[in-house]
């Protein structure tokens, strides 16, 4: 004799083995149920309102690429709004340490030639650390592992943090510098680093996404 619950239950079995997610199921169940509900109340008996909702729903190899495509176009919505908001910050920063270097802004007004040509160096350093390293991601080992990307993610500005904090409380307060002397050693230890790490970030993120696009294609 046909049980409805027990027809649910094994469904929700087969769902649960071909990959569907059990969030993902709850939505799905409820679904099903929606349906059962409205052919019942037509006059179908249980068993066809079952079989009928089911098929309707799809089947489960069939569900899980759809929902596996749902995955991946909300990975890529994250993607491409985490990458805009990168390119943002760090074009508006090369631009504007390559607009004060090229024309001595604010502390740079009164620097030397050496200084100024340092300046600039830095500031071209800081372009091609950040923008040069995330477009030669194909370089880059995929890092398959998320928890692995996640560390590495962490630590590279940790490290970089650690060096401002001997930088600034260890370093700097040993030397006596002029405004354009201190704005040089900013730009090379502050923004250098801080803009290799952006790019090695940005590239590692990058190749991880290239390989799944290849992969999912």
């Amino acid at each position: 004799m046909f049980n409805l619950e027990i027809s649910i239950a094994e469904w929700r079995q087969q769902m649960l083995a071909a990959g569907i997610q059990p969030a993902a199921l709850e939505e799905l169940e409820s679904h099903l149920r929606e349906e059962l509900e409205r052919q019942t109340r037509a006059g179908v008996d249980a068993q066809q309102a079952f079989e009928s909702a089911a098929q309707t729903l799809g089947t489960a190899p069939g569900l899980v690429v759809e929902f596996g495509k749902d995955g991946i176009l909300n990975k890529s919505k994250h993607w491409i709004l985490t990458e805009i908001t990168i390119a943002a910050i760090t074009g508006m920063v090369s631009i504007l340490l390559l607009c004060m270097a090229i024309f001595q802004w604010g502390t740079l007004r009164d620097a030397t030639t050496g200084q100024w040509v340092s300046c600039l160096a830095a500031a071209i350093v800081f372009v091609l650390a950040t923008w040069g390293v995330r477009f030669g991601y194909g370089f880059f080992p995929v890092i398959g592992s998320e928890q692995t990307r996640n560390v590495a993610v962490i630590a590279f500005p940790l490290v970089v943090m650690a060096w401002w904090g001997i930088f600034f409380r260890i370093v700097l307060p040993h030397w006596d510098l002029t405004m354009s002397q201190l704005t040089t050693c900013l730009f090379w230890n502050l923004f250098v680093p801080g803009g290799l790490v952006a790019g090695l970030g940005w590239g590692m993120a990058a190749a991880f996404r290239k390989k799944n696009i290849l992969v999912n294609s």
